[in-house]
């Protein structure tokens, strides 16, 4: 079996987007095995949120937004990067690591922690917070 690589909004944002490490986040993302990167519907929808929260900050427009929308889009359809659904466990799972109160996680960040290791990929972040819990848990990361 071929090992996943789960990539967490925060490490998606930089490779669509222009950011200060947008240029380690893709050489980093390239070198990859094809097929090997997923994301969950969770994360596309949060990706959403940040474009649509940099329209209204001004920070981009409408048009760069919906670019950037396309192309994560674009590179799901060609199958570079694959979705992997959310289940009621995954939730169960993460409510389960919540109530343990050995991290301040919030709930997305638990579901991506319960999508990634039932995925048994490696979790990519750039949210501290979200690898040392992701350690806790069990996760291999990688920034």
């Amino acid at each position: 079996m071929r090992e996943l690589h789960y990539i967490d909004t925060s490490y998606l944002a930089p490779y669509y987007l222009p950011e200060a490490n947008s240029d380690v986040v893709e050489k980093k993302l390239v070198k990859l095995p094809g097929g090997s990167l997923v994301i969950s519907p969770f994360v596309r929808a949060e990706f959403a949120s940040l474009l649509s929260g940099k329209c209204r900050a001004k920070e981009m427009d409408e048009a760069d937004a919906r670019r950037a929308m396309t192309a994560l889009d674009r590179h799901l359809r060609a199958g570079s990067l694959r979705m992997v659904f959310i289940g009621s466990r995954d939730f169960e799972q993460a409510t389960e690591w919540i109530m343990a109160m050995k991290h301040s996680l919030r709930a997305p960040d638990a579901v991506h922690l319960a999508v990634a290791a039932r995925e048994d990929a490696v979790l990519w972040t750039l949210d501290r917070g979200l690898a040392r819990a992701a350690r806790w848990v069990g996760l291999q990361t990688q920034k």
